[in-house]
């Protein structure tokens, strides 16, 4: 009875410490800080070209993001019966990534706003 205790008691532990370890999902990344002077340079249609190029790649990697962040939680439930699959928690994350890229999308907005670009009022910041 003991040791059937200490086991669930073991796999809860190892289950709560995994989920520590889990992607998070795109919408919980924060954005990096970016300096609007990254972009001060640029004209409206470039920054509105480089705008363009940011939300793709952002759009992509959220994607990555989600999927990285749904099988990490698949692992960590599978991880209960056999803990090999907390391997599969070390890689593939693309927060830093993404964290940057929403960085660099909310410099642009604010230099397109600054600037009084025509799109600039359709504009959001993440």
């Amino acid at each position: 009875m003991i040791r059937k205790a200490t086991a669930a008691m073991a796999a809860i532990l190892l289950a709560s410490t995994s989920l520590a370890a889990c992607a998070h999902n795109p919408d919980e990344v924060e954005a990096d800080y970016v300096p609007p002077l990254t972009y001060a340079s640029m004209s409206c249609d470039e920054l509105q070209q480089e705008l363009i190029r940011i939300s793709d790649e952002v759009h992509k990697v959220t994607g990555q993001q989600r999927e990285k962040a749904r099988n990490d939680k698949l692992a960590v439930g599978a991880a209960i019966i056999f803990w090999p699959t907390l391997f599969a928690l070390a890689s593939g994350d693309k927060e830093n990534k993404l964290a940057h890229l929403k960085g660099e999308y909310d410099a642009l907005v604010v230099n397109a706003k600054n600037k009084k670009c025509s799109y600039a009022n359709e504009l959001k910041t993440s």
